[in-house]
């Protein structure tokens, strides 16, 4: 079934190898749809405008450390997230609540922020991102209205008897 949500490092891993081609690394935000017009510019080809995808040239060529400074994505109609280098945003549209986390101190999202005052203009940033992101991709669920939410809560469920406990 694959990965069924976006917790966990949600961020391609990608490898480019090729002759002339440097070595290196970078922990740019890149999207797989990115591969096509970066193959098209390094191989001399005109880039399309109406491509989604940003060529990852420049920063394979060492001129830039980045070429966007946030990755956006949906998991069906249940979840979306937008994230940079340092904060994850979540959204689940059918019961309109969010989580926030801070990458840098708390890299499993553990520690949801959403609902605390001193995170609310960070969270209304996200948001507006997210919304903005969501217009961006065509997404068919209404952005967020902050002031309409709550932060999500977790509540592990129970454990359910099995029918070999019986």
């Amino acid at each position: 079934m694959g990965k069924q949500n976006l917790y966990e490092e949600f961020k391609s891993p990608l490898v480019v190898a090729s002759p002339g081609i440097p070595h290196g690394r970078s922990d740019a935000l890149v999207y797989l749809f990115d591969l096509f017009p970066t193959c098209c510019e390094l191989a001399g080809v005109p880039i399309s405008p109406e491509l989604e995808g940003a060529s990852l040239a420049p920063i394979i060529r060492g001129d830039r450390p980045r070429v966007r400074a946030w990755l956006f994505a949906a998991y069906r109609d249940c979840q979306r997230m937008v994230r940079d280098e340092q904060w994850k945003l979540f959204w689940y549209p059918r019961v309109e609540r969010f989580q926030l986390f801070d990458l840098a101190s708390d890299p499993w999202e553990i520690d949801d922020l959403a609902g605390k005052p001193e995170h609310s203009a960070r969270l209304a940033e996200l948001t507006k991102q997210l919304a903005a992101e969501q217009r961006r991709f065509d997404d068919p669920h209404a952005p967020p209205r902050l002031a309409a939410t709550r932060p999500a809560q977790h509540a592990p469920r129970a454990a359910q008897p099995s029918a070999d406990d019986n």
